[in-house]
């Protein structure tokens, strides 16, 4: 499929830098080959191509170039449940890309900092952590970045019993995905909308519940998986 053949092109291009000497290179395109394998759900592996990009993008490269691999390495220990991991992670790739100055970046890492917090219990550090999220997200313009954060803090703040600034989140999400957007971003909207109004008691919770159902039951839309480790489960 579409990830195999990722994995193999991405695999080449790890080989033609080692050929070349290049090790920066090399642990740029491992980072590449570590993202794949998130995808494919093989955790053990990412975690083992993740360490070495790592290693070599933090020994080789300029300063700050790992906090990409950083990242992603707290993604994975997210997917796996290792919520701990996942927050020392993201932890250390915000580090780096605060002081580089790199506002997606910073962007990044305090959504799976979040993320994180939320797995480990502390609302409200998760809630902070979005809260600044989505501030970046609107500065450096990141739409994308931002409709993944709302439904985050939308999470968040249903936990903490906040059902009205959830329904906000979920509602400012599906405004930034449009009709056309992100089939499982809006099909995650609608849930997050669905358990907001249901915490209201809305009449209209039931719709939003059906439209839900059919995006994410749909077989051409493709999860988040990370996002639907944190969103996929009742708060």
């Amino acid at each position: 499929g579409r990830l195999g053949q990722a994995h193999a092109d991405f695999l080449a291009v790890v080989a033609s830098r080692r050929r070349r000497g290049d090790l920066f290179g090399q642990g740029r395109g491992l980072t590449n080959v570590g993202i794949v394998l998130k995808e494919l759900g093989r955790l053990d592996e990412a975690v083992a191509c993740l360490a070495d990009s790592i290693e070599l993008v933090e020994r080789h490269g300029p300063a700050g170039a790992s906090r990409v691999a950083l990242c992603c390495m707290a993604e994975v220990h997210l997917q796996a449940g290792r919520h701990a991991e996942a927050s020392r992670y993201a932890g250390q790739s915000l580090a780096r890309s605060r002081a580089h100055d790199d506002v997606t970046g910073a962007a990044y890492g305090l959504a799976v900092l979040g993320q994180a917090q939320y797995g480990l219990g502390d609302l409200a550090a998760a809630e902070s952590a979005l809260d600044e999220c989505i501030a970046l997200c609107r500065q450096a313009h990141e739409r994308s970045d931002e409709w993944e954060a709302r439904l985050s803090r939308a999470q968040v703040r249903l936990r903490r019993e906040n059902p009205d600034g959830a329904a906000e989140d979920a509602r400012r999400a599906l405004e930034i995905l449009g009709d056309h957007g992100d089939a499982y971003g809006r099909g995650a909207a609608h849930r997050q909308l669905a358990r907001a109004l249901r915490a209201l008691g809305s009449p209209t919770a039931g719709t939003h519940h059906h439209t839900a159902a059919a995006l994410l039951g749909a077989s051409a839309t493709i999860p988040n998986a990370t996002l639907e480790t944190l969103l996929g489960q009742a708060p």
